[in-house]
This record gives structure tokens, sequence and C-alpha cells, in this order.
């Protein structure tokens, strides 16, 4: 597992952004806007399901991060990865609210502290915890089903939230059987959230499977994910959007999603040894 300012961070930040998301989920859309400086705003039920789906995917995304600490045995790896998938994440976020405006306000200062102390805090502990590593042959993993599931499932679910990206928030929803919908600002913003945030946890998923081959790290790694997934289901079932019921595409993809990965679980043989550092580092030397 990671060790040192590395973990450090990826436990201490982890938790913290946690507990904000967690927060934002229990005060509601309304009550998060204002706590976090947009004014005095009421969101709808469109907008409260979209606060509530950007929560949720950001606290898998934040345990799965957690967890990788706990199953990448490299810091420079883990380094990486966090570089890759969760220091972009809230950049392009930052960067795009603070472009529109919501409710005759711009993106709060709050928004851009909150940016600046992860960034800031993650360069200190990048600089702290890559020192003295040491080259060293890499371990060959051999992929077993849950490495091609991460891989398949989650190149897919990539092109998905990409494809949410480049469209229209009002081409989006037809798109998934929402019916014509013109969206607010406020709507279109959670869409561009969600889907970064979808694409962050793809390419954490799909990193982490090409280190380890191990059965029990991938299904820990996949968990978040997974449980995320349902959580949003179960609260979009009772709710009506735009006069319709949840999709049957939601179902469609989300049903493949969880047929796939118990298949392969059923199918996958645990290997017992993990790829010290897909680079060509061995894990680090403390300093």
């Amino acid at each position: 597992m990671a060790s040192g300012p590395i973990a450090y961070w990826t436990y201490g930040i982890g938790a913290l952004f946690l507990l904000l998301n967690a927060m934002n989920m229990y005060i509601g859309c309304s009550k998060a806007l204002s706590s976090w400086g947009w004014g005095t705003y009421t969101c709808d039920t469109f907008e409260n399901a979209m606060m509530f789906n950007m929560a949720v995917l950001n606290m898998a995304a934040l345990v799965m991060l957690m967890m990788a600490a706990t199953v990448v045995d490299c810091n420079v790896f883990m380094a990486k990865i966090i570089a890759v998938v969760s220091i972009p994440n809230p950049i392009l976020t930052t960067v795009h609210w603070s472009s529109v405006k919501i409710n005759d306000h711009t993106g709060p200062n709050s928004i851009w502290y909150v940016l600046g102390f992860y960034v800031v805090t993650f360069a200190i502990a990048a600089v702290m915890g890559l020192k003295g590593q040491v080259p060293a042959e890499p371990k060959p993993v051999t992929f077993g089903a849950l490495n091609k599931w991460a891989f398949g499932v989650g190149g897919i679910l990539f092109v998905l939230n990409a494809g949410n990206l480049s469209l229209s928030c009002d081409q989006a929803m037809e798109n998934w059987g929402w019916g014509k919908y013109t969206c607010n600002t406020l709507e279109a913003g959670f869409l561009v959230n969600q889907s970064i945030i979808g694409m962050a946890m793809m390419m954490l998923l799909i990193m982490v499977a090409t280190t380890t081959a191990n059965k029990t790290d991938l299904i820990k790694i996949s968990a978040p994910m997974l449980l995320g997934f349902l959580t949003q289901l179960i609260y979009f079932e009772p709710l009506k959007i735009n006069g319709h019921s949840t999709p049957v595409s939601v179902y469609v993809v989300q049903g493949t999603v969880f047929a796939s990965f118990f298949i392969a679980m059923m199918m996958h043989n645990s290997a017992s040894a993990r790829q010290v550092e897909p680079a060509g580092y061995a894990p680090l030397v403390s300093a």
C-alpha cells in the first residue's frame, strides 16, 4: 500500500471532501448553494436530483481514491493516479463555474480557496513523498476477468460521460430518454460536473486495474462506484423529471455494468502478486 505523505494526503483530503459532499447531500441543493456563496436560490426537483447525483459520484470517487492507496504499492504510481485523475477534476469544474453566472452570482471565492488548498497540499505531499525513489524492474501482471471488466466497462462509461460533456444539456437529456427539455444554467453546470467526475472515476478504475490482478483488490476498488450507481438508481426510481420516470436506457446501462461485474467476479482467478510500479520504480525508501 502507499505510505508516507502521499498516503496521508489521500486519506486526509479524502475524508475532508467526503464530509463536505455529505453535508451538501444532507442540507439539500438550495441551502448548499447559499452556503457556498451563490445567494438565496430555490432548487426544483431536477436540480435537487442533479445535486444529489453529483454528491454521490464525488463521494464514490473519493472512496475509490482512498481504496487505491491501499491497493497500489508504489508511491510514485499513486502520485500519478492523483495527478492524472484527481487534480484536473476540481480544476476543470472550478474553471467552468467561474465562467458562468448562477442567480446573478459568479463562482464564489470559497470555491477557489478550497481548490487552492487541494492543489497546494498535494504539491507539498508529492515533493515530500517522492524523495528517494529507487529504480526497479516491474513485476508482470497477468490480467484476469475483473481487470478486463475494468478496462471494458471503464472505457465504455468514460466514452458515455465524454459524450454527455460534448453535448448540450438539452440534447443529453433527450438522448437518455427524458424527453425534450430546456436546461437552465445551473442544470447545465451540474451535468458538466457529473460528466467530469464520471470520467475521472473511470480513469481511476482503469489505472488501478493495470497494477494488480488480485481479486480482493479489484472488488475493493470497484465497490464504491457500484454502490454509488445503486444509490442513484434507488433515489431516482420514484421521481418524475420532465414528466418522465427514469428512462429504460439508464436501467440498461446500469444493469449491464452490474451483470458484467458479477460474471467477471465469478470468472476471475485471483493473483497474489502485484505489480510494484508500471513505470519502472520501486516503492520509496523513507527519506
